[in-house]
C-alpha cells in the first residue's frame, strides 16, 4: 500500500516538472496527456489493491476541488464498472437459486 501511495505521490510530483518534458515543452495538452496516463494508472492500482480502496476512490471522484478532470473521468469509470460487475454477481445468485 505504502508503495503505491509513493509511487503515486513521486508521479505527480513529476507531473508538474517543466524538465520532465523535453524539446516539445510543458503544454496543456501534454500535461493533460500525462494526467490521463497517470489516471488510469491510478483507477488500476485501486482497483487491484481491493474493495476498500475503491470505495476511497469513489470518496475522491466526487470531490472536484481535490482532483483535476481527467482523475475524476477515470475514477467514476473504476466505480461504474464495479457496479455493473456487482449487478452480474447478483443476477447470476438469484437465477441459480432458482423460482420461488
Amino acid at each position: 500500500i505504502w508503495t503505491f501511495a509513493i509511487q503515486f505521490g513521486f508521479k505527480y510530483f513529476l507531473l508538474n516538472q517543466k524538465w520532465t518534458y523535453g524539446k516539445a515543452g510543458m503544454t496543456k495538452e501534454a500535461v493533460s496527456a500525462r494526467k490521463s496516463e497517470l489516471a488510469v494508472w491510478l483507477r488500476e492500482g485501486l482497483v487491484s489493491l481491493g474493495p476498500t480502496f475503491i470505495k476511497i476512490g469513489q470518496q475522491f471522484s466526487t470531490r472536484v476541488d481535490v482532483l483535476s478532470p481527467e482523475f475524476i473521468k477515470e475514477l467514476e469509470e473504476a466505480v461504474s464498472a464495479r457496479k455493473s460487475e456487482l449487478a452480474v454477481w447478483l443476477r447470476e445468485g438469484l437465477v441459480s437459486l432458482g423460482p420461488t
